[in-house]
């Protein structure tokens, strides 16, 4: 599952929408389910909520994954 994670760049901010599920890369590894709070077209970022961790954070695109992946289902 990792793998699949890992390969690509990403969504583009514009095809992130605010409620959205996705799966996002934490500072220093590891992948968690997230919710899409915002986007911010200035600073090239989108604000998460990372669901099981109760935390809220900025994330360029190349953080965060959307689509097909089981995570994501499951958020």
């Amino acid at each position: 599952m990792e793998n699949q994670l890992e390969a690509g760049p990403g969504p583009q901010l514009s095809q992130l929408k605010v409620g959205q599920a996705v799966v996002a890369r934490r500072q220093g590894g590891g992948w968690v389910r997230a919710k899409v709070v915002s986007t911010d077209t200035g600073a090239k970022r989108a604000v998460v909520s990372l669901v099981d961790l109760g935390i809220t954070l900025p994330l360029a695109p190349s953080s965060i994954r959307t689509g097909g992946h089981g995570q994501i289902s499951q958020v």
